[in-house]
């Protein structure tokens, strides 16, 4: 429906593309060649429309932060070329030293997926620059990220060989895990972390 929209706003579109990548994952043993995988495709064809058109003022980085996400979670067939969106990721200073800590762990996770998966190219800087702009302590520590972000990015920090990081970034996830009482992660967000795992493949259905 989104897709179909003559000019829907970067926030549908952003959020639709995830939205339907998840679900996709959830309802589908095969998801690479399923109906969901072309809409995202036709979701993609909007994102790099809109990408261009974005003022100054908005940050394309975060914009393409889920986008990238969905993709790499789903890896629909005949995907376009989005070698330009990752770069624009890689590359937007302000994303990375900004404090929107959820968009940017999900572009860390994006990125390591991207790279496993080989859908998408990632510009050969790409684990430097997430080395070198990624401020874990002033980021993430009093960010109060959920479980499913935290979870994404010590998976994206694995997958781009980021083991101080990674180290940093488990962590900040124990410490999450460990709270109790009224601060203890809720069975809600425990949830879509399990079935987070299971899109990205670290959680299959044999597991206790």
């Amino acid at each position: 429906a989104v897709a179909k929209l003559e000019n829907p706003t970067p926030s549908h579109l952003a959020g639709a593309s995830l939205c339907l990548a998840l679900y996709a994952c959830m309802r589908n043993k095969d998801p690479q060649d399923c109906p969901e995988g072309y809409a995202l495709n036709r979701l993609l064809a909007k994102v790099v429309e809109t990408q261009a058109a974005l003022p100054p003022s908005v940050s394309q980085a975060e914009f393409l932060t889920r986008p990238l996400l969905a993709t790499a979670l789903l890896t629909p067939q005949d995907v376009q070329d989005l070698y330009p969106a990752v770069a624009t990721v890689v590359e937007e200073e302000s994303f990375w030293r900004g404090f929107n800590a959820k968009a940017v762990a999900q572009a860390v996770g994006a990125l390591g997926l991207l790279k496993e998966q080989g859908v998408v190219p990632l510009p050969e800087n790409a684990s430097q620059r997430v080395r070198r702009m990624l401020d874990l302590e002033r980021c993430f520590s009093d960010s109060g990220l959920a479980m499913p972000e935290l979870t994404l990015l010590c998976r994206g920090l694995d997958l781009l060989d980021q083991g101080s990081l990674l180290k940093q970034a488990r962590q900040l996830q124990q410490e999450r895990l460990t709270l109790r009482g009224a601060a203890a992660v809720p069975m809600l967000e425990l949830c879509e972390t399990l079935q987070l795992m299971k899109s990205f493949g670290r959680l299959s259905p044999d597991e206790p």
